[in-house]
């Protein structure tokens, strides 16, 4: 909320950024964290 009063310019452009902004960083995480699942579940299947 801070980021888009610090980017607010009248338009709804700042919210629209955020907005994205948590979409792309959620999906990363989610990426990230299937990536280390697999490989957790490579190395268990291993030993």
């Amino acid at each position: 909320a801070s980021l888009v009063g610090v980017l607010h310019d009248g338009t709804a452009t700042p919210m629209a950024l955020v907005i994205s902004l948590c979409g792309v960083l959620t999906v990363s995480i989610s990426v990230l964290t299937r990536r280390a699942q697999a490989r957790r579940d490579v190395q268990a299947q291993t030993a």
